[in-house]
Parts: structure tokens; sequence; C-alpha cells
């Protein structure tokens, strides 16, 4: 199969976190689309939509963490194995293996107490 992949992939990312790995204050916003189109020289046309949106606020010396994840893509008989979203593992959803799901769509919403 000969297929030729191409694709615009604009980020936008705003970040007042404290600390990337274990904050204690601050918020994370984090938006991508990546278009793939003929007009670039992609052989398929889809779109594909992420944004993250997460927080945390420290009470004392105890921290509350959440997030919530919304995942899509437009047009998915156009979109190959390689356009579709891939989650899963111990610290994005436990109790899977990571990289287990596999889909154009995906949403999730998280929180910890730390």
């Amino acid at each position: 199969m000969d297929l030729t992949l191409a694709t615009i992939a604009p980020r936008l990312q705003y970040d007042t976190r404290d600390n990337e790995f274990y904050p204690r204050s601050g918020i994370l916003v984090d938006a991508t689309a990546a278009i793939s189109r003929d007009a670039i020289g992609a052989d398929l046309d889809f779109e594909r939509y992420s944004l993250n949106i997460g927080g945390a606020a420290s009470f004392d010396r105890y921290t509350i963490f959440g997030r919530a994840l919304a995942e899509t893509a437009t047009n998915e008989e156009q979109i190959n194995l390689n356009g579709y979203f891939v989650n899963g593992g111990l610290f994005e959803l436990s109790g899977t293996v990571r990289n287990e799901l596999i889909s154009p769509h995906f949403g999730l919403v998280q929180t910890a107490f730390y």
C-alpha cells in the first residue's frame, strides 16, 4: 500500500504550574489540532483535535490535582491506525496496559490527592 501522510498540527499551551510532575498550584491548558488534507500532499482527509485542561490547588500540606482530556477525530473512515488516539496505562488509566486503548474518540476525567 502506497500512502502519503501530510499533516499541519498547530498547538497552543498555557502553563502556570509550579512543578511539571507534582504541581502544588497552577493550571495547564494544552490544545492541539492536526489537519490532514490533499491540498498539502496527503492521501487522506481528516482532522484530530485534543484538549487537555488540568490544575492543582494546595491547602496547607495537601494538594488536589484534577484534569480533563477530550480527543476526537473527524472523517473516521479516512483515518489509518496512525491517526487514532492511543491511551491507557498506570498513570493515565489504572487497570489498563500502557497504550491498550486505541480509538478515534477518547475522554477522561482524573483527580489525585497528595
